[in-house]
């Protein structure tokens, strides 16, 4: 087993510390140990945001702290859950009326379609991130498209060199966004 995982110890000791057989007290000479792997499985909880309003008798000013800011305003989605989503859709690949059975056994109701509005709205908060990757990836010295001599490599030949799921027509984008 990982030495990293977390250890539950269930000790298991006799009901008696006297023999069965003769009555005599019983030593301790060693012990056996085995291990089984475990799962917690996913735990839903809410997270419940008090925020005390204040006012003031002199003036009636109404004092309160504002929302915490988050991914998409107004959810009822955290970051942990939007995170836990996007990860089974496209790491694990489940598709999302599958997120929604196995949320479903936990007791928490989804639609389908509320998944895929939250999973658009995590691709359109990302984007920002996503833009400057490809501004950094079109600054490293193996993607710039020339050869040794200094000649201009086609695109479809500079496309091959270029890091999985990045596209050519997806760096031009990026690029024009950027020298804006």
């Amino acid at each position: 087993m990982p030495d990293h995982l977390p250890r539950i110890e269930h000790r298991h000791e006799p009901e008696s510390c006297h023999c069965k057989q003769c009555g005599g007290d019983l030593v301790r000479i060693g012990e056996d140990v085995t291990e089984q792997l475990d799962v917690k499985p996913a735990e839903f909880f809410v997270h419940r945001h008090i925020r005390p309003q204040y006012s003031c008798r002199a003036c009636e000013t109404v004092v309160a702290e504002p929302v915490p800011p988050a991914v998409i305003d107004g959810g009822m989605a955290a970051p942990g859950l939007l995170a836990r989503i996007v990860a089974a859709k496209y790491l694990d690949h489940l598709p999302l009326y599958r997120i929604t059975q196995i949320a479903a056994r936990e007791g928490v109701r989804f639609i389908a379609l509320t998944l895929a509005e939250w999973v658009g709205r995590v691709g359109v908060a990302l984007q920002p991130l996503a833009d400057r990757l490809i501004w950094h990836l079109l600054q490293v010295a193996c993607c710039t498209p020339t050869k040794p001599s200094g000649a201009t490599i086609p695109a479809a030949e500079n496309a091959a060199r270029l890091p999985v799921g990045v596209s050519q027509q997806r760096l031009r984008i990026g690029a024009a966004y950027h020298r804006v």
